[in-house]
């Protein structure tokens, strides 16, 4: 057993060690480290420099040449999906200009995130969600001025100074901004605002609305369009020119050209140290020098070893994992149980069935959305060139052109195919091309982000250009640049005389596309392994049952009378039927009640208020009937009580079916809480009239057979949503409903003979003497409440937080079964060992502990991977704590003096009572904050945990000194 300990202890510090060390494991197989398509690079004051690669999807830190760094974009709820522009502070924190997009490479959303210097995620400065695919960022700018951070935000009218904190500092008028301005710098003397616009002019802002010119691309020498701009600490003006492929700098009224050549540069950071990058090389620039700061890097020594560190951990984890996995298998082999042998043959096939079809199912989605994706471009391509201006695409020929009659065409052209009515794109781009001097030139984008023109950094001899000009026939192909990844077709433009003037290129984010693929087939995997678990789970209690259930007529046969375990086991299903049952609307009965509500003919309550009532209802009336139940109970026996509480089961959720409407969903989820209460209390009370390791057990099939039901019911109800609508879905429960009924009728009995006796030689106790003693009420205050109420944590804060991450209701929902797949299997197994190894306090203590553990780590980690692997840790918790809760309760010698059904009653109540506050509690969390408010509840149960020890001692101190004194008394009265 110690080797055992020993490997999950192992396997615990393994997964910890690996989760913290995860971020380091992108730098295997060690060795240089290359940057590759080149977004962004600026350097901070400490002259280590920030580069922004993989099209945006990456950010590195270099520091003497080495990485000391990454951070990797993706969905995560603190990180960044495109950095479009990053700039460092003086305090060398980074800020990031996140681009969020959708089909056709589209802009669905802006952030400005802010990281420390190490990388660490600070705030979220400014988030902007469009409701539909744009094309120009509202984000202009980010700029550092005076030591303090600002940016610029762009609309119709002109560009607004904002600083950090989301306060306006100035406003620019200039109208169509949006469509006119590609790019900003501020002087660094006079603090004045100088703009780029689409037509290759440089200005500098005036109040007055007339701007003063700085550089005109038509007024140059050459093909000149520039894209960036920014400023030097002298004073010195920077600007990509990405006609030329050149970068030029504008001082004292004289343009220098300070690079040139094959190299393509795309942006421009300025401040202390100049920077410029193009897709796979960094420079610096000072003045007119110029300063290579390398293409390829070597990695730090503290990621190497962690990066080493993280390799180590991974391959313990995975030892561990298969030696449990072994050592789980030679448990169930020795079981010899048909339970398990079902699961394993359901398991096997699914996964057979999975690894077999899925490869080439995932192969020929790919060829299925590739075909419809190009079939679609060569749709909008064609129709495009149906009616095509080709004199207007000639004439267009520099920057200013943007301007022109011949440039209105062809936007019109292009733009009443690929936009909406509201002048949004749908999900494919446009793009145009020509040859010039031997280079691919772009004249026109339908995001327009950069003017009219762009220079491409491939030749046109080896180009696919010039093979669809020579051959005449289109191609269909993928391309990866610094601005992304794209599947596309591309098509030859005609003149009039029949010769190539031109190519269109129509495509879609490829990046977009394989996300969209991935997702398919993820949800795939995930519904197939769903059902499959479904299905064993509802197997698994179908199992348990008719085991049950035949010992149970074996013993009648014998003319015994069950025994305590068999009843246990027998009553399991029934727990079971009521979560399952009950839960199946969970997921739509707000829906279906606010759509009552609204047709309802009570005016005068707010139809938010009528659609809670039917939710609140049922609670209310479970908790009443929780504490009452027992005196139905002791008046007319378990039996009939049973009976009683089947048939209002049945009744009340059938009642829903027969009479739609929102008094009668308020009414029949009243009377089912009620028979929810009286059953539950029933079943309750047959587990705890057993011994210890009866009670253990039948506690711990309580829990198991609870959360089944809860899990099951709410993904059976998700499927049902998708074939029949709601009123047919209550029609499918009540019918189901009448299994309790049926199963209350044939199997439960009375024997309450022995515990009454019982209870009779221990004498009794009145309801404030069991609420004072001091082990009843610190159980309540330090453990049922607190546990209960810190559950919603699973059931209220995780859909919140892991929309944040990303997760959709679906994968929320199957989530669910993280938490509850290790009460189910682990349940029994934990609860006889914790029971018996050591003790049901201890075992309480434990549970706590875990909550306090899952809490404070995710507060300080806070991501999804932490997220899920709570979810598993508070299921281990509640696999053995909520059992032995139930079990430590009913052996406490109060209990058993004021009786089981009024006891269990109480701890109903209560439980009822912490669920109510629960989703308060965390609201509240979510109000100061989740790491803060996580870190006060986990203070919070370390103190209450603390507390139920010391009472506990002091209590039993004083009863040993009561023990031992009436040993004395008694002692004295026989002499």
């Amino acid at each position: 057993m110690k080797k055992r300990a020993a490997l999950v202890i192992t396997l615990i510090v393994g997964l910890l060690v690996a989760i913290y060390t995860r971020e380091y494991a992108k730098y295997l197989p060690f060795g240089q480290f290359h940057v590759e398509d080149i977004t962004y690079a600026v350097q901070d004051t400490e002259e280590a420099i920030w580069i922004a690669d993989l099209a945006g999807e990456r950010l590195i830190k270099l520091e003497d040449g080495e990485i000391k760094f990454c951070l990797e974009g993706g969905s995560d709820k603190n990180g960044f999906h495109e950095a479009a522009e990053i700039i460092t502070d003086e305090q060398q924190n980074l800020y990031v200009r996140d681009i969020v997009r959708g089909s056709g490479g589209f802009i669905t959303g802006e952030h400005i995130i802010k990281y420390s210097g190490k990388g660490a995620y600070q705030s979220t400065i400014l988030t902007i969600e469009h409701e539909e695919l744009v094309m120009t960022s509202d984000i202009a700018r980010l700029f550092i001025m005076d030591g303090r951070f600002y940016y610029l935000l762009r609309d119709e009218h002109g560009v607004v100074l904002y600083d950090e904190n989301n306060q306006k500092v100035k406003e620019y008028a200039y109208e169509n901004a949006v469509q006119a301005l590609v790019s900003f710098a501020f002087q660094p003397e006079s603090g004045e605002l100088v703009f780029l616009t689409k037509s290759g002019e440089i200005y500098q802002y005036d109040e007055l609305g007339n701007h003063v010119l700085l550089y005109s691309a038509d007024e140059s020498d050459e093909f000149s369009v520039p894209r960036d701009i920014t400023y030097d600490a002298l004073g010195n003006l920077y600007f990509v020119d990405v006609g030329s492929s050149s970068i030029q700098m504008l001082s004292d009224g004289q343009v220098y050209k300070i690079m040139t050549g094959e190299l393509h540069y795309y942006s421009i950071a300025g401040g202390e140290r100049v920077t410029t990058a193009t897709s796979e090389w960094i420079m610096g620039i000072n003045g007119t020098a110029v300063r290579p700061l390398g293409g390829s890097f070597v990695i730090s020594d503290y990621c190497q070893v962690m990066g080493f560190v993280w390799l180590a951990a991974t391959i313990v984890l995975a030892i561990c994992v298969l030696l449990l996995a072994f050592l789980g298998l030679k448990y169930l082999w020795r079981m010899k149980s048909s339970s398990v042998r079902i699961s394993a043959a359901v398991i096997s096939i699914v996964v057979l069935t999975a690894g077999i079809f899925i490869p080439f199912i995932t192969v020929q989605y790919r060829e299925d959305m590739t075909e419809q994706v190009t079939m679609r471009a060569q749709l909008v391509s064609d129709l495009i060139l149906l009616d095509f201006p080709e004199e207007a695409f000639v004439n267009i020929r520099k920057a200013s052109d943007i301007n022109s009659a011949d440039y209105q065409k062809l936007r019109e052209q292009v733009q009443q195919v690929l936009l909406n009515e509201e002048g949004n794109p749908y999900d494919l781009y446009c793009s145009m091309y020509y040859v010039k001097d031997e280079q691919v030139v772009c004249s026109y984008m339908i995001e327009e982000n950069t003017g009219a023109f762009y220079t491409y950094d491939w030749d046109y001899a080896d180009s696919d250009e010039k093979y669809i000009a020579e051959t005449g026939e289109g191609i269909v192909a993928t391309r990866t640049m610094s601005e992304g990844s794209f599947l596309y077709v591309e098509n030859p433009i005609y003149g009039q005389s029949g010769e190539v003037i031109g190519f269109i290129e129509i495509g879609t984010d490829l990046n977009v596309l394989s996300e969209e693929l991935g997702n398919m087939v993820f949800d795939m995997i995930l519904n197939v392994s769903v059902m499959a678990i479904l299905v064993i789970l509802i197997s698994m209690e179908a199992i348990f049952f008719l085991n049950a259930s035949r010992e149970w007529k074996k013993a009648k046969q014998r003319g015994q009378v069950p025994s305590c375990a068999t009843q246990n086991r027998l009553l399991r299903i029934v727990v079971f039927l009521i979560f399952f049952l009950t839960n199946i609307s969970v997921s739509f009965l707000p829906l279906y009640a606010i759509e009552m509500a609204e047709s309802s003919a009570i005016s005068f309550i707010p139809m938010e208020i009528m659609a809670a009532v039917p939710i609140s209802s049922e609670v209310i009336f479970t908790a009443i009937f929780s504490v009452f139940g027992d005196v139905i109970i002791r008046r007319i026996g378990q039996r009939k009580a049973g009976v009683v509480g089947g048939v209002m089961f049945t009744a009340g959720l059938m009642l829903r079916f027969i009479v739609p409407g929102i008094t009668s969903l308020i009414i029949g989820n009243a009377v089912m809480g009620a028979a929810q209460g009286i059953l539950l209390l029933i079943i309750n009370a047959v587990i705890a009239r057993g011994n210890d390791q009866e009670k253990n057990d039948g506690f711990a099939d309580y829990s198991a057979a609870s959360l089944n039901g809860i899990n099951s019911g709410a993904v059976f109800g998700g499927f049902l949503v998708i074939w029949f609508d709601y009123h047919i879905i209550f029609g499918i429960i009540g019918i189901l409903s009448v299994l309790v009924l049926l199963h209350v009728l044939w199997y439960l009995s009375d024997h309450e003979g022995e515990v009454q006796e019982e209870e009779e030689e221990k004498g009794s106790i009145s309801l404030l003497q069991f609420l004072t003693a001091p082990r009843v009420w610190i159980f309540f205050a330090a453990v049922v409440v607190p546990i209960i109420a810190f559950e919603y944590f699973t059931t209220y804060l995780f859909p919140i937080i892991g929309e944040d991450y990303g997760l959709n209701e679906t994968y929320v929902g199957y989530a669910y079964l993280l938490n509850g797949l290790p009460v189910i299997f682990f349940s029994n197994f934990l609860t006889n060992y914790l029971s018996s190894k050591l003790s049901k306090r201890k075992g309480l203590i434990i549970a706590s502990v875990i909550y306090i553990v899952t809490f404070a780590g995710f507060a300080i980690m806070q991501n999804v991977v932490v997220l899920l692997v709570s979810l598993v840790l508070l299921g281990i918790s509640d696999s053995f704590g909520l059992s032995i809760q139930n079990s430590y309760y009913t052996d406490m010698e109060e209990v058993q003096r004021y009786g089981y059904e009024k006891s269990i009653g109480i701890y109903n109540l209560f439980d009822n009572v912490a669920q109510s506050i629960g989703s308060f509690v965390f609201s509240y969390v979510i109000i100061v904050g989740v790491g803060k408010g996580l870190f006060m509840l986990a203070a919070l149960l370390m103190l209450l945990s603390v507390l139920f020890i010391l009472v506990n001692i002091v209590s039993e101190r004083k009863g040993k000194r009561n023990h031992k004194r009436k040993e004395r008394t008694g002692a004295l009265s026989e002499r």
